[in-house]
């Protein structure tokens, strides 16, 4: 289900549009094996959980450590998110409640199904993850 524009005014919406495309960038870097990038869509001080329940903290961090999973574990592997709510706290603030999933395209019987939580801050004119939670589904 796609997050509803209902009730939202044209600045929401605008942001709105913004924030799926985020969802739509990262998807893009992981795909690509693209740690660096991935990771400049987080704040300086980002803090991220993974699926696992590890906490990495700050982007060069997030950096790292993603980087040594998408050339490890993780390498080939698919993201696909689908935001499903988008909550605006403020006119720079935003929870993005999105579905994740990560395909194993060798054994799509290996397909990781998530739930991902981020607050989301505006940085002059785009969106940035303050905060990220990644949850596997059972």
């Amino acid at each position: 289900m796609a997050p509803s524009s209902e009730g939202l005014n044209a600045a929401e919406q605008k942001s709105k549009a913004r924030l799926e495309r985020l969802l739509l960038n990262l998807e893009q870097a992981w795909n690509q094996g693209d740690s660096a990038t991935y990771a400049n869509f987080f704040t300086e001080d980002a803090v991220y959980v993974t699926r696992g329940g590890a906490l990495w903290e700050r982007r060069e961090e997030i950096q790292r450590q993603l980087g040594i999973a998408l050339s490890g574990p993780l390498r080939y592997t698919i993201l696909r998110f689908r935001a499903w709510r988008i909550r605006f706290l403020s006119p720079k603030a935003a929870i993005v409640y999105a579905a994740m999933e990560i395909v194993q395209p060798w054994n799509p019987r290996q397909t990781s199904q998530l739930f991902a939580s981020q607050v989301c801050v505006a940085v002059n004119d785009d969106w940035r993850i303050a905060s990220a939670h990644h949850t596997e589904i059972a």
